[in-house]
């Protein structure tokens, strides 16, 4: 089951926290992770370790040309594991 909204808001805040050292009340939709958060080009490369880690399922995904819509390999890779 795909996640919603506010779940994926929650796994990437928890990233962000973790990752930039920051308390979890500086991350919100709208902060900028460089002139908000300070982040560094050195710590974008951590966060989408983590984000991938996070929010990409293990499980096998399908080959793009079996997909019918191009949103199928998207929505396949999206689904976390849990």
């Amino acid at each position: 089951m795909p996640m919603t909204k506010d779940e994926v808001f929650t796994k990437v805040k928890e990233v962000l926290v973790s990752t930039l050292a920051v308390d979890d009340n500086e991350v919100t939709p709208t902060a900028k992770l460089s002139s908000d958060l300070n982040a560094e080009s050195i710590d974008y490369l951590d966060i989408v370790f983590q984000l991938e880690k996070t929010l990409i399922s293990k499980s096998p995904r399908a080959p793009v040309a079996s997909s019918p819509k191009i949103s199928s390999p998207i929505r396949n890779s999206c689904r976390t594991a849990r």
